[in-house]
């Protein structure tokens, strides 16, 4: 589990704002106790997605804490509808659990008040606003637009009668189509839907586009997009040699090899202009590379490499046939293979 780093942000403005009001330290206290318990309640929202994810094989990397709630990152989204359907809806029902427990205790210990009235609710009732936040989850979260879990569930309820790409597509229309009504109210009324809006916007916008990748490379292999044309420098050569590599031709990243032919590490073009800089021309390339990188079979699908790269943050990798070298690929020549795919889309259209 992370923390994002915005969350300090988060704390400071809290106490910032709490002494320029002129309050003192126990009421800071509550409001304190009360973030941690909200962002607990977050946090098991977030475990609800990973557990029933793992039901299905599907691990999660990480689960990480911004000030705006959690994200889950899955390994990838199961693609069988209702697989997708429980994932999504795993969150929310934690919430659901949350609230009807505090619900429950709170009746039992008479702290429930018969004129349910959240404005009236001081910052000492902890119950009560863990009990409005949590149905506040619920609805928020069930909003049918990505990337809450809304729009998940509704696209795996269209996945049911309508191919992937179809569904989505539906999905992030209805999704940008009440992310605008938010920003127009939120323009006369109140700008955090404004904010929520664009929230919305984007994350049906990029889950749109994340799908439509996914039926591109769907049953295309890491063979039929890598280089096969490519200079491998050796690990003993320099800057100097690697500038001259770069400039004679189309390639902005190398693989380097070591004495006995076996590739060690990647040079990058930011990796070569940094160690320019930083150390100058003559310097040996094995001194700059990056060293962990990990071979790719030539016949893996080539949407999991695609990710894997983009996830590590890698922009090249060998590709292998066993243990001998028989291409390179690299981020750009899958983007561009995108490109490609878009052009002949927009021709059949």
């Amino acid at each position: 589990m992370y923390i994002h780093w915005t969350f300090t942000l988060l704390i400071i403005w809290i106490v910032g704002s709490h002494f320029n009001e002129g309050g003192d330290s126990s009421s800071l206290g509550n409001r304190l106790v009360f973030l941690i318990a909200v962002f607990a309640c977050v946090l098991l929202h977030e475990l609800g997605h990973a557990l029933s994810a793992l039901r299905y094989n599907v691990k999660t990397h990480d689960i990480t804490l911004l000030p705006i709630g959690g994200v889950a990152r899955l390994e990838r989204i199961p693609e069988k509808p209702m697989q997708e359907l429980v994932v999504a809806a795993a969150g929310p029902a934690v919430n659901v659990v949350i609230a009807l427990v505090l619900f429950l205790l709170l009746s039992a210990t008479g702290n429930l008040p018969d004129n349910f009235d959240p404005s009236l609710i001081s910052e000492s009732d902890l119950g009560l606003n863990l009990l409005i936040v949590n149905i506040s989850l619920v609805l928020f979260n069930l909003i049918p637009a990505f990337p809450m879990d809304g729009g998940r569930m509704l696209r795996a309820a269209l996945g049911m009668k309508l191919r992937r790409e179809v569904a989505t597509r539906y999905a992030a229309g209805l999704g940008q189509l009440l992310a605008v009504g938010f920003m127009v109210l939120g323009f006369f009324y109140n700008p955090v839907l404004m904010f929520i809006g664009l929230f919305i916007f984007l994350g049906a916008r990029q889950e749109s586009a994340h799908v439509t990748r996914t039926e591109m490379l769907r049953n295309v292999k890491v063979r039929e997009l890598m280089l096969t044309e490519f200079k491998v420098l050796k690990h003993t050569e320099s800057l100097r040699d690697a500038v001259q590599h770069l400039l004679a031709v189309e390639q902005s990243d190398f693989l380097v090899e070591n004495e006995w032919g076996k590739i060690t590490g990647l040079l990058t073009r930011d990796n070569l202009l940094r160690g320019i800089s930083e150390q100058g021309m003559d310097v040996s390339v094995s001194s700059v590379m990056v060293s962990a990188i990990h071979g790719i079979q030539a016949d893996q699908p080539a949407m999991s490499v695609f990710e894997s790269l983009s996830s590590s943050g890698a922009v090249a990798a060998p590709v292998m046939e066993g243990e001998r070298l028989v291409g390179m690929l690299t981020l750009t020549n899958i983007r561009e293979y995108f490109l490609v795919r878009f052009a002949v889309e927009l021709n059949k259209n």
